[in-house]
């Protein structure tokens, strides 16, 4: 496509018609607007503000290619649903993580027990 003022070449989205250019305008402008309850929703559902200002930037970060791609009809909602998502999956990693650490505790405990049994016996 080409810009009508300057007639030089802007790349185009493979499956829409508006220039990456203003394309990337345009979310900078949704970032400026919904950026703060964006935030407000990471962090109510996560507690925590480091952890919120991770989620919103993440957010962002990972619908960006969506919005240039054009699968994103309506941004809000969408940013809303990733926010969501992402809380979702953190929680998740967390509780996954909780358990392999009270797996590897346990074995721990075990084998250490067999140690300490077979150190006895070889008294």
């Amino acid at each position: 496509m080409t810009h009508p003022a300057t007639n030089l070449s802007i790349p185009v989205s493979a499956t829409s018609s508006i220039p990456l250019v203003l394309s990337d305008h345009l979310y900078s402008d949704l970032f400026v607007e919904r950026q703060a309850a964006i935030y407000r929703l990471a962090l109510m559902l996560s507690g925590k503000p480091e952890v919120a200002e991770e989620i919103t930037a993440e957010v962002f970060a990972r619908v960006l290619p969506k919005w240039r791609r054009g699968e994103v009809s309506d941004p809000v909602l969408y940013l809303r649903r990733a926010v969501i998502n992402e809380v979702r999956s953190r929680h998740r990693r967390r509780v996954n993580e909780r358990h392999a650490i009270g797996t590897i505790k346990a074995q721990t405990s075990r084998a250490l027990a067999a140690l300490r049994a077979l150190m006895e016996e070889q008294l």
